[in-house]
């Protein structure tokens, strides 16, 4: 197996301890070189509840590269940044918008983002509050229906 061949046995790794589930990770670093990149930092990280490691690389120019830890905690953001993309297409029609005019797009984007923070800090505040899980809130769903899926059939945004 390349992994145990060129980083070691994961058990032999670099630890911590990942704030948001408690979880063991084991980590290690390793420079190589790629045809076309040419020298990369290959981060290597293994959950104790994963069976495969997950392996992240990072441009080895930098005179200071990032932590483990860092590298850690960023990859984890990245998947929340997907979850709010999607969000954003489905619930508030981001991706029906057919306008092609920069400051209709940005004043669109806007009122959307402004919509998606306030729906989201409502969300999380009726999880605090009711130990419930997170649902779209009725008047976010309101508007929805209303104005977004109206704007989806006419013409422009």
């Amino acid at each position: 197996m390349l992994q145990y061949k060129y980083l070691g046995d994961p058990e032999d790794w670099k630890s911590f301890t990942d704030p948001e589930t408690g979880e063991k990770v084991s980590f290690k670093t390793a420079n190589v070189i790629l045809k076309s990149q040419g020298k990369v930092l290959v981060y290597a990280f293994k959950r104790e509840s994963c069976r495969k490691a997950k392996y992240l690389l990072h441009s080895a120019i930098q005179k200071h590269p990032p932590t483990p830890r860092r590298v850690y905690r960023e990859y984890r953001y990245r998947w929340r940044i997907e979850e709010s993309h999607r969000d954003l297409k489905q619930q508030f029609g981001l991706g029906k918008c057919q306008c092609r005019d920069g400051w209709v797009v940005n004043g669109f984007m806007g009122l959307v983002y402004f919509a998606y923070s306030v729906w989201k800090w409502c969300a999380y505040q009726e999880v605090v509050t009711a130990g419930s899980t997170l649902a779209c809130p009725s008047w976010a769903q309101t508007f929805h229906e209303l104005h977004i899926q109206a704007l989806a059939g006419g013409p422009g945004c």
